[in-house]
């Protein structure tokens, strides 16, 4: 692909009509697997509702709904700079919150489901528009292996049973090294895809997906300081180990959450990542209950978000018309 590929009206056959039952069944479908998904959690949310009362929650509640924009003004700024496509808040901000939405969907297709659900305007083809989810997903995970890497304490490497004793031994020797393997992976997987979907003028501008590798790494920062502000909420003792650990930890959960595509949401997945990474932090009761309380406020902002984009689609189809 040379550039990108416009799409006239008359090559987008579909009706209006069955493009918004189209959406309407997508929401319905999301709704049916958050509950789904919640119904087979396991998690006694009675107590973890209880938890809910102190102030940090808020804080945690806000920082989830941040780090969503903040992944949503990334996607949108790939599109520009790959594509020369330029979406206005009254688009990228109802197609991001679909999208994330859609994570509850199975296999999470919804992630790029909900992009083609919401983009009515059709800038870009569709290798284009699979190709800025692949970044916007890789940039994600491999800013969140970064930033575990960089800031998880070695001294709690023995709360991961499994690990060899020699990975804290020589942490400060092969963890930088480690860092710049997953930076270094980022341009070359992007340009891989690129090749792949034949999106030749993006594959040129891969290197530059570093950058956006870098970027990815701020969302993760700021859920993991709201995290920490939780936790010591919740559980003053916690205060005593260090903050990095803890958005060290978080970051990992969130890695786990997105691999496992077969996890709706990271459903149990960042649960178990969580309570293994805070062994000698928390108890393993604690560790339940807050992997429940977390879960809880991810449901309460996720919902948010979708009822935001139920006002911004009225907004953006009255624009439209």
């Amino acid at each position: 692909m040379d550039g990108p590929v416009v799409v006239t009206t008359a090559m987008i056959s579909v009706p209006e009509r069955a493009r918004s039952l189209f959406k309407k069944a997508y929401i319905v479908a999301v709704i049916i697997a958050i509950a789904w998904a919640l119904s087979g959690s396991g998690m006694d949310l009675a107590k973890a509702m209880d938890s809910l009362l102190v102030p940090q929650s808020a804080v945690y509640f806000l920082a989830w709904i941040l780090m969503v924009a903040l992944l949503g003004l990334l996607w949108k700024a790939w599109l520009s700079h790959a594509e020369g496509v330029s979406l206005q808040a009254a688009e990228w901000i109802p197609v991001q919150a679909m999208a994330w939405a859609g994570r509850y969907l199975p296999g999470k297709i919804g992630l790029l489901m909900g992009k083609l659900a919401l983009v009515q305007r059709h800038r870009i083809d569709m290798r284009a528009l699979v190709l800025s989810v692949f970044v916007e997903q890789a940039g994600f995970v491999l800013a969140g292996a970064c930033v575990a890497l960089l800031l998880f304490s070695p001294e709690e490497l023995g709360a991961w049973q499994w690990l060899p004793p020699e990975f804290a031994k020589a942490w400060y020797w092969w963890m930088p090294v480690a860092v710049l393997v997953v930076v270094a992976a980022m341009p070359v997987m992007a340009a891989i895809t690129a090749r792949t979907l034949r999106c030749s003028r993006v594959a040129s501008k891969s290197m530059q997906a570093a950058i956006f590798l870098v970027l990815h790494a701020i969302p993760h920062l700021a859920i993991g300081v709201a995290f920490y502000v939780l936790v010591i909420g919740l559980f003053p003792q916690a205060a005593s180990f260090p903050a990095t650990h803890f958005v060290a930890v978080l970051a990992l959960a969130h890695i786990a959450g997105v691999l496992a595509v077969f996890a709706p949401a990271g459903f149990g997945v960042r649960e178990v990542v969580l309570a293994q990474g805070l062994r000698g932090v928390l108890s393993f009761e604690e560790a339940l209950l807050l992997a429940a309380v977390l879960r809880v406020l991810t449901l309460l902002a996720d919902g948010t978000i979708l009822l935001a984009v139920a006002v911004a689609w009225r907004k953006w189809r009255r624009g439209a018309t």
